[in-house]
């Protein structure tokens, strides 16, 4: 009986796993919910349209006579062929990231007019929020190169010390021996 017990327990400790695996995995109808809430948020979302807005924001950064050539290049890259790419690799992303109630949340929070002025107004979040966050990293990394700098320099002070002391406190091998050898000659 104790055999039997200890062998059921051994298989609900094989199975268990697995069932657990496959209750996490969304089924094909769930699947194809996410995948048409993807869609309709690929809509709402504009990402050709905020791909295109990057790249205008980037193309002020150059001289003038380039803007224009940028800009050309820029569409040529990301033609319909290229777009028809990215948006299957996105929405395939958003449907694996989100549930299908997560992402119908989403369209109907950015389809009303908070939402739509939420992501409009998004990327000067980003770029305040980039500036911020990107000073304060780049305060810490100046204070941190100065710490390990000084560390570095205490360091290597403590081991010239080191050296020093240890060549101070050596024996003086040479003359000794050679005078109690002459001394025992005698």
């Amino acid at each position: 009986m104790r055999k039997l017990v200890l062998l059921l327990g051994l298989c609900l400790c094989l199975i268990l796993p697995s069932m657990a695996l496959a209750a996490g995995q969304p089924n094909a109808k769930d699947i194809a919910q996410r995948l048409q809430a993807a869609q309709d948020y690929w809509k709402l979302a504009e990402v050709r349209k905020q791909i295109v807005d990057t790249v205008k924001r980037i193309s002020t950064q150059l001289p003038a006579e380039q803007q224009k050539k940028f800009i050309d290049q820029f569409k040529a890259f990301f033609d319909d062929k290229r777009m028809d790419g990215i948006k299957k690799r996105w929405v395939a992303m958003c449907a694996e990231v989100f549930t299908a109630k997560e992402l119908q949340a989403m369209v109907k929070f950015y389809g009303s007019p908070e939402g739509i002025s939420i992501r409009d107004k998004m990327p000067m979040l980003m770029q305040g929020n980039s500036k911020i966050i990107g000073g304060e990293l780049s305060e810490f990394i100046k204070q941190e190169q100065a710490r390990l700098a000084a560390e570095g320099t205490k360091e290597a002070a403590a081991k010239a010390k080191a050296e020093k002391d240890a060549k101070a406190t050596a024996p003086k091998s040479d003359k000794a021996p050679a005078e109690k050898a002459t001394d025992q000659k005698k």
